[in-house]
């Protein structure tokens, strides 16, 4: 077994144990190898990154909510820890994405799949930051979205990473610029565009584009109705 494979192995491992954090260090290994890293490795990476920053991410929204009382300096301490802390695994993904140049190595779609986790990273840290850092990643975010977008043209309709890069930055209009309608009607030509073409898939394919469009049209559907009912949540990849 190469030190590629027992770094992907152990990184498999890690998942299945829920250590995150060990994941993400297997796989940033094999991203600083200095090689085009396959599907399977750059999903494996995307994965170790959301979930290391998924339990902060979630914790920070569930401290913000209306639901907790704000006005204790305590909670409000705890939630600039969390903060704090999520800020710091985002801007540890955007590091290793830019110091090993992942977002500009490989065919388009590898690099539409780094630009939209670029994005991703600084959708995040726009979420919980205020004021003109607020503001600045919000221009990185869109700058990336953008960018990525503008390459994904050149791949198929359908193409899985295509439609996970619509999805985010669709949610990306919606969440971050509060911009509902612009974010219906990209989602919808994500949609329409898809759709002309998902029946020359085969059934795998139409099953893995599918399970993206339903996301994305749930997304719509709320956006169209307006606020998220209570339990329901914009869904993004």
């Amino acid at each position: 077994m190469s030190l590629r494979e027992e770094n992907l192995f152990l990184a498999k491992i890690a998942e299945k144990a829920e250590q995150y954090d060990h994941m993400v260090e297997y796989m940033r290994r094999i991203a600083e190898m200095g090689t085009v890293l396959s599907a399977e490795e750059r999903n494996m990476l995307s994965a170790a990154f959301k979930s290391s920053v998924g339990t902060c991410r979630q914790a920070w929204r569930t401290l913000a909510s209306s639901m907790i009382p704000q006005e204790d300096p305590l909670v409000g301490r705890y939630i600039q820890k969390i903060e704090g802390e999520l800020k710091t695994r985002c801007r540890d993904c955007l590091d290793m994405l830019e110091k090993n140049g992942l977002t500009a190595r490989g065919d388009e779609e590898s690099q539409v799949f780094f630009l939209k986790m670029k994005g991703d990273y600084w959708r995040y840290l726009a979420e919980v930051s205020l004021g003109d850092e607020k503001s600045r990643y919000i221009e990185e975010a869109q700058e990336t979205y953008q960018q990525g977008f503008v390459i994904a043209q050149h791949l198929a309709s359908t193409n899985q990473v295509r439609l996970g890069l619509a999805l985010n930055f669709s949610v990306f209009y919606y969440e971050v610029l509060s911009r509902p309608d612009e974010a219906v009607a990209f989602g919808k030509v994500a949609l329409q565009a898809a759709d002309e073409g998902l029946m020359l898939l085969s059934d795998d394919e139409q099953r893995e584009a599918g399970f993206i469009l339903g996301l994305l049209r749930d997304n719509i559907a709320m956006w169209t109705d307006g606020e998220p009912a209570d339990g329901c949540e914009v869904q993004d990849l």
